[in-house]
């Protein structure tokens, strides 16, 4: 029998695999370390079109496009310093504030929150039949163990990816250099990672890359816009009804709106705690108020901010989401849905283009 032989073209292609399940693997057991360099990149997705704003608008761009977009970086850089002072000044000491009596209060809270929901159950218990109690606890007890063993899993597996090594703290001293390089060499590095392929299929590779970058970038800015905006719609809305620590509130609010769908419910939980505690009285303001957020969310913000750049059934998200609590914990749960997506994409756009090479071999071999 005769032994098989591999062409070129085939050993390279077969190189470029075995390299890329490598620096998976390699990716997936350094996880805890690669945790800033994560960030570092939703932070270089965050400001990349910003970057090349700034980077066009420089008379030097076409002849040094990498020097015009470290300018870019580094005026972004300050700029942010300089909004980071401000903030410093006037608006982190009162979160801080806040965060701190929050926290401080928490055993307070809760306990007046618990004698309040005391009350209703002595009430639900009087006037609802014990056969159907039964049944309605029985459910409500499936449920938030099945919760709560899915939350301990993720923040297990979350705290274990910030905290597992030193590694990762020098991780965080360096996103500044990380994203100031991975922006100003892009091109440069782009153009080496396609050199790997070979030079029939680049331009399938260069459309592939683009598609991914298009639906992540899209995805996590659009996700920071919702967060800033529903902070400031939380803000608006707790300090008009008088709820206690509404700026701490409302930026727990805009921190888990990154979560997908079950985010805002995270959101809601502690104000409804505080409202219990400190004036039950208006637990339903609080509950239509964060209704109507999110209806305004859902149907006039996501639509416009989203776009079509994650198109998926809310269903298919959950899902999602529970995989990735469970593989990677919170890493896992902010990003799974656009990677999820870049893949969709990418792979229906390379299922497409062996289609339409199929047809045209085919149409070779009846001519």
């Amino acid at each position: 029998m005769q032994g098989l032989t591999l062409t070129p073209r085939a050993l390279r292609a077969g190189m470029v695999i075995g390299a890329l399940f490598l620096v998976t693997w390699a990716a997936y057991m350094a996880r805890g370390a690669l945790f800033p360099f994560a960030l570092g990149a939703i932070v270089a997705y965050v400001i990349a079109p910003l970057v090349e704003r700034l980077s066009v608008a420089q008379p030097w761009y076409a002849t040094r496009p990498e020097t015009a977009r470290g300018i870019s970086v580094l005026t972004i850089y300050g700029g942010t310093l300089a909004a980071l002072v401000v903030a410093g000044i006037f608006v982190v000491p009162d979160i801080v504030h806040e965060a701190d009596q929050l926290i401080d209060d928490v055993p307070r809270l809760v306990d007046d929150a618990q004698a309040q929901v005391d009350e209703w159950v002595a009430r639900y218990e009087q006037q609802v039949p014990e056969s159907v109690r039964e049944r309605i606890n029985e459910a409500i007890n499936s449920a938030s163990d099945d919760a709560g063993a899915l939350a301990e899993a993720a923040a297990r597996r979350s705290l274990g990816l910030v905290f597992s090594t030193v590694s990762a703290l020098l991780g965080y001293i360096a996103i500044p250099f990380f994203v100031f390089y991975a922006l100003k060499d892009r091109d440069r590095a782009l153009g080496r990672f396609y050199e790997f392929f070979p030079e029939s299929i680049r331009p399938d590779v260069r459309e592939c890359v683009r598609i991914a970058n298009q639906v992540l970038g899209a995805y996590v800015r659009a996700q920071l816009t919702l967060a800033v905006i529903i902070f400031a719609m939380t803000l608006v809305g707790l300090r008009l009804m008088g709820v206690e620590f509404s700026l701490a509130l409302a930026v727990f609010a805009g921190l888990t709106e990154m979560i997908p769908i079950i985010g805002p419910i995270i959101g809601f939980v502690p104000a409804f705690i505080v409202v219990l505690a400190t004036d039950p009285e208006r637990w339903w303001w609080v509950i239509l108020f964060y209704l109507g957020v999110q209806a305004a969310e859902n149907y006039l913000l996501v639509p416009r901010i989203h776009g079509e750049s994650v198109h998926m059934h809310p269903a298919l998200v959950l899902i999602l989401i529970a995989i990735g609590a469970a593989l990677f914990g919170l890493w896992g749960v902010l990003l799974i849905v656009p990677l999820a997506a870049a893949a969709r994409d990418v792979f229906a756009y390379i299922f497409r283009r062996l289609g339409e090479e199929d047809e045209r071999r085919k149409l070779a071999r009846a001519e």
